[in-house]
């Protein structure tokens, strides 16, 4: 998103909300990587993680680096 919309669009937060919606559709993986270089806002990782909370609550896991090695 950083490079079709420049850092910090909004765009970017609607481009992880289809995505997230399609792979929850397919069962699949979404990978979101905390990058410190300004690419996204910290509002904009907080709203995409109350959405994916509000919008399919249990079907949605978040893990962190240890659970995702474990498994």
């Amino acid at each position: 998103g950083v490079h079709a919309y420049g850092a910090g669009r909004p765009q970017i937060l609607d481009d992880w909300k289809r995505a997230l919606d399609l792979v929850v559709r397919k069962q699949g993986l979404f990978t979101l990587c905390f990058h410190p270089h300004g690419y996204c806002r910290p509002e904009q990782i907080a709203a995409f993680v109350d959405y994916a909370a509000q919008q399919y609550g249990p079907k949605v896991k978040f893990l962190n680096c240890r659970e995702i090695h474990e498994r």
